[in-house]
């Protein structure tokens, strides 16, 4: 049976992941951006904690099926926004450049090592959970993953230090040498797993509100940080939330009517909210431009929420069609 608490976090996470990518305005845009940040980890550890088998089930890994599912659907959306992208690079005159960059050497170096994407920038995260998955096959199958737990403070130290501490002495890396598969993919990974293995003893140890109260500071936390440091891939708060309001959801129990459809949305939608909303706000921002309402201020209030409608409306279309295809075979 499905956590519909863990489906309805997805469902949130899917659309912060949206609000990442076309923000609100002035602060309250800053303030969004901040907190949205919680949900690229949110993705992983919900990864790594179904990896991780029940007591109930046999201990056999899940990670092939789950490996091969990625490849597949890398294909899909790398070939799909190559096209897509090289359409609009044609029509703007920079096509060229975008192919020699996509093809370059420092473009498959920078992928192979560090899953940056110059097809398109949101896809990384495909290629860095095929190596979490990777990364983590091989630890079952030395029987490391417990010794791979103890990797998880000392990597998110890394990430912090690398990307926000590290303003202190000006040393500054890219973005993509930090939001990668080891800084930001296996902690989580690993915490998601750790958790599923270790969750009965969890849930007798501190109750929900206690969850909920560190999850609503640690994205408090994350805000303060946006307006201290300026914009960062990842906040200490919003390391802080994200394992709270995991805890939270994979030890909470019951339904309502709002749970019930957030946790529809997580479950169907989720992954097709990630794939496709950078197209869905191409479109929205061409037919802006079309009707000269693109410099708007209500415009500018109402497209992030009118990206996650449409993009909504889009995965309900494209679940519906693929169900009708399953059902004619």
């Amino acid at each position: 049976m499905r956590n519909s608490s863990i489906d309805s976090l997805k469902a949130v996470a899917a659309y912060f992941v949206i609000f990442i990518h076309f923000s609100f305005p002035e602060w309250f845009g800053e303030a969004a951006d901040a907190a949205a940040r919680t949900a690229v980890p949110v993705f992983f550890l919900v990864s790594g904690y179904f990896c991780c088998p029940k007591d109930s089930e046999p201990n056999v890994s899940k990670i092939p099926g789950k490996a091969a599912h990625i490849l597949k659907l890398m294909l899909v959306a790398y070939s799909f926004y190559f096209l897509w992208e090289s359409f609009w690079k044609i029509q703007g005159g920079g096509a060229m450049d975008y192919w020699e960059t996509c093809f370059s050497m420092k473009a498959v170096s920078n992928f192979l090592l560090y899953n940056f994407s110059p097809v398109k920038s949101h896809l990384w995260f495909l290629p860095a959970l095929l190596y979490c998955y990777l990364l983590w096959y091989m630890a079952e199958k030395w029987k490391k993953e417990r010794a791979a737990y103890f990797l998880i403070p000392l990597l998110l130290f890394l990430h912090l230090y690398l990307e926000e501490f590290s303003s202190f002495s000006g040393f500054a890396l890219k973005r993509y040498q930090v939001r990668n598969f080891l800084l930001t993919g296996l902690p989580f990974f690993a915490m998601g797993h750790w958790i599923r293995r270790y969750q009965i003893r969890l849930k007798t140890m501190l109750p929900g509100t206690f969850y909920l109260t560190a999850g609503t500071a640690g994205t408090l936390l994350a805000v303060f940080e946006r307006f201290w440091w300026g914009q960062k891939e990842l906040f200490a708060g919003n390391i802080l939330a994200a394992f709270a309001f995991f805890f939270l959801a994979a030890g909470a129990e019951g339904q309502t009517p709002l749970k019930k459809r957030l946790g529809y949305v997580g479950c169907r939608y989720s992954l097709h909210l990630y794939l496709w909303h950078p197209a869905v706000g191409k479109l929205v921002q061409f037919l802006a431009e079309l009707l000269n309402i693109s410099e708007k201020g209500a415009y500018h209030w109402m497209k992030p929420l009118l990206i996650c409608i449409l993009t909504t409306g889009l995965a309900a279309l494209m679940v519906q069609i693929c169900q009708k295809r399953k059902a004619r075979t």
